[in-house]
């Protein structure tokens, strides 16, 4: 025995002789209540845990299965949590694309056929629609092709002059605006370079979105002038100064989310516009109104 057994245990050295007569019984009853002993913690393990019918502890499948559902749980958030987030991604993408189509990057376009004399179809299309232009706005008055009170022209229109009737033109509460600017800023600003004027071009064009902000907005290009006007006008205007100033504009436009539409080149032969559509070298024959303003319609949205 081990020496802790002897210091707790019986000492047999003592009544060896009462061995002899009781061990058989003492042993008996030592093996009886160490199997009571060992039913009662049995019956307390399974109390505590309990065994399922395939003998499996109950508290170990119960600990697996709860560890199971906060996987099965912890998987099923975070597949939630990722489409979640590929859908915010693609909603974002989307939306995206939408505020790309509605930059007015795309809107406009070119009339590039040459023009023909042809009926002004489009009247209908300007019903709601406010011009603010020089030249080729004030035609378009002067032969009545659009109720004067939705034209807003002078014989020296420039943008500077035009900011003074931002508000009346929002007052309209137009569909849509077009601004057809450059000659007159360019002949009336000597040494002025044309950078500049279409700077105050694109800044009528903002001040014209930031109060009609329900309104299509669009930039139309300047006429071109004959070669003729170009080399022995009167005026300070140059073709190369109307291109640079419709480039620069077409650019800002762009940047502010405004379309642009360009007529010129249809008008032009070459880099000037030709003597067949004009009597002065630089309006437009009435003839050819309808051309222009029926291709404006079209263009635009």
């Amino acid at each position: 025995m081990s020496r802790e057994y002897n210091d707790t245990g019986i000492r047999i050295n003592r009544g060896q002789r009462r061995w002899h007569r009781y061990g058989n019984k003492i042993l008996a009853a030592c093996i009886a209540a160490a199997a009571i002993i060992a039913i009662i913690a049995i019956a307390a393990n399974v109390g505590r845990g309990g065994k399922n019918s395939a003998g499996t502890d109950v508290a170990s499948v119960s600990n697996a299965t709860t560890t199971s559902a906060e996987s099965t749980s912890a998987s099923s958030a975070g597949s939630e949590t990722s489409e979640s987030s590929s859908s915010g991604e693609t909603s974002e993408s989307s939306e995206a694309e939408t505020t790309t189509t509605s930059s007015g990057s795309d809107k406009g376009g070119t009339l590039s056929d040459k023009p023909e004399v042809e009926e002004f179809t489009s009247g209908n299309f300007y019903d709601d629609s406010v011009f603010v232009g020089d030249v080729f706005v004030y035609g378009v008055d002067e032969y009545e092709y659009i109720d004067s009170s939705r034209l807003y022209s002078a014989t020296f229109m420039t943008a500077a002059k035009a900011m003074d009737l931002t508000e009346d033109v929002a007052a309209q509460k137009p569909g849509r605006i077009f601004v057809m600017l450059g000659f007159d800023d360019d002949n009336l600003t000597e040494g002025q370079k044309p950078e500049a004027c279409a700077e105050s071009i694109i800044g009528l064009l903002k001040e014209l979105k930031s109060q009609n902000p329900s309104s299509k907005i669009y930039a139309v290009s300047e006429i071109p002038i004959t070669k003729d006007y170009n080399d022995n006008g009167d005026d300070y205007v140059t073709q190369e100064n109307l291109d640079k100033i419709n480039a620069a504009v077409k650019t800002g436009a762009a940047a502010e989310g405004i379309g642009y539409i360009d007529v010129a080149q249809s008008l032009k032969d070459g880099e000037y516009m030709s003597e067949d559509y004009t009597n002065d070298g630089c309006h437009v024959k009435k003839e050819y109104y309808p051309f222009i303003l029926n291709g404006i319609a079209k263009l635009a949205e």
